[in-house]
């Protein structure tokens, strides 16, 4: 949630999952292939979570990186 509200996703992103990983995958799983307009929305969710999925990774791996780390013992 919190990277999600930074990130855009632009039409030409939507057309390209929907000609490279969408339609080839219904094709190939023998099924209807819905026109763009129905399942943009859709793709956009997709694609909003998978950056903003990235965008935490990246921000974990900056995080870890700049972490110190002191083991106290008693």
């Amino acid at each position: 949630m919190r990277f999600e509200p930074f990130v855009v996703v632009l039409p030409d992103q939507i057309l390209g999952y929907y000609e490279e990983e969408l339609a080839p995958r219904l094709k190939r799983q023998g099924l209807p292939v819905p026109l763009l307009p129905l399942v943009e929305k859709q793709i956009r969710e997709i694609l909003t979570l998978r950056r903003a999925n990235l965008e935490m990774e990246r921000w974990l791996r900056a995080t870890r990186a700049k972490a110190r780390v002191e083991i106290l013992l008693f």
